[in-house]
């Protein structure tokens, strides 16, 4: 978004600099509009995303346990060379879209790669059907948009 480009609030902006997030911790519903108005990620005002919190909390738990079972890398060559990652050029969008990359990514141990194989094979089984689509909404999966929806509506 062309808002999280001001540099007063984001010094070099166009540069991919994580580390910069690294002593924020707060929750997207600390940091929306009339709270500290930095982050717009889920819109503003009346128009704001009411799934916000569902959709943070899911992106928390999709990464940590990504996290916990990979080592990610950058991709190297057959010479061992570090291949490029371009992160100063991105397609416009609704999110942003950077250049094609390789990573290089394994899981952490023998054992992590066993309890993923073992746990994606029971949910497979126990939510999906012969499609993998879900055979069922997931419980509790329409009470907490519910609750994302009427936390958003009581701001």
């Amino acid at each position: 978004m062309a808002i999280h480009f001001n540099e007063e609030k984001y010094p070099k902006p166009h540069e991919f600099i994580p580390e910069r997030w690294e002593s924020r911790v707060e929750m997207a519903a600390e940091n929306s509009v009339g709270a500290s108005s930095e982050l717009f990620t889920f819109g503003a005002g009346r128009r704001i995303c009411p799934g916000q919190h569902l959709a943070e909390r899911s992106m928390y738990l999709v990464i940590s346990s990504f996290l916990w079972a990979f080592d990610i890398s950058q991709a190297v060559d057959e010479h061992g060379n570090k291949k490029p990652i371009v992160t100063d050029e991105s397609k416009p969008g609704i999110a942003r879209a950077f250049p094609d990359f390789e990573l290089s990514i394994k899981p952490r141990s023998a054992e992590k790669a066993e309890i993923i194989k073992r746990s994606w094979s029971e949910m497979r089984d126990e939510l999906l059907d012969e499609n993998e689509q879900w055979k069922e909404t997931p419980r509790g999966f329409a009470e907490a948009v519910e609750k994302a929806k009427l936390q958003s509506l009581a701001k």
